[in-house]
């Protein structure tokens, strides 16, 4: 079995992968393999591997790009994952914002959407508004 995963950001494309699911260890770990011989030859050395427990993680890094290989032995799933690193990095950044509520928004917005602006000292009686 195969299965694909998108994941957008801004309307744009930040991260793909592809799960192999091997009907057994024999075949997960051929699939790795090949994997893990095509992706060295074609970018060089991996600049990490990891492996805890049941997972083990290769990750390669390309200008712009991270390529990575999951496995996972309990369940025989071999997974490759691209992720664009200026687009992860946006969607950090803009996360941690608005976990720390300073969520960068428009003067325009402020006033005329959410209406939490206040007028001047004086404005009601020059302008004879109330």
């Amino acid at each position: 079995d195969v299965m694909t995963e998108l994941e957008f950001y801004d309307k744009k494309l930040i991260s793909t992968s592809l799960v192999f699911a091997a009907t057994d260890d024999a075949e997960k770990t051929e699939l790795e393999n090949d994997f893990d011989k095509y992706f060295t030859s074609e970018y060089g050395e991996p600049v990490e591997r990891d492996s805890m427990m049941y997972f083990s993680t290769i990750t390669w890094s390309v200008p712009d790009i991270m390529l990575i290989l999951h496995t996972n032995n309990k369940n025989n799933t071999v997974q490759v994952e691209y992720k664009h690193k200026p687009g992860h990095q946006a969607k950090f950044e803009d996360d941690l914002d608005y976990k720390r509520g300073t969520i960068k928004t428009d003067p325009a917005t402020q006033m005329f959407l959410e209406g939490d602006y206040s007028k001047p000292t004086g404005y009601d009686d020059q302008y004879g508004t109330k």
